[in-house]
């Protein structure tokens, strides 16, 4: 759970610096839903034992990650600061399928 809320974070920090035009009231509150809904599902499907609960998290996880990418084509600032971010976004990216195959394993 506070891996949700720190990615989060850094997450939502790292488009703000980065993005050339600040993003929509509409785009900013579609990255939080899925992010929250996809974390929230993830964490209640590995809970109850449901694995598709939990895949739809991760879904919901990619889609929220891809919104926030998609922000900074053409970044207001390149170098360091824009190959971290992206890299963040992969790492996140690159647990997703690893933690739902975990949790597949874990159910059975």
């Amino acid at each position: 759970m506070l891996i949700a809320g720190v990615a989060q974070v850094a997450l939502g920090a790292g488009q703000a610096l980065l993005a050339r035009h600040r993003p929509s009231a509409r785009l900013v509150v579609g990255e939080l839903v899925t992010w929250n809904l996809g974390n929230a599902a993830v964490i209640g499907g590995t809970v109850s034992g449901v694995v598709p609960v939990t895949d739809l998290g991760g879904a919901l996880l990619v889609v929220a990650l891809a919104l926030l990418l998609a922000s900074t084509r053409g970044p207001r600032r390149a170098g360091w600061p824009l190959a971290g971010y992206r890299t963040l976004i992969v790492i996140v990216l690159v647990s997703i399928p690893v933690g739902l195959v975990l949790a597949e394993l874990r159910s059975g």
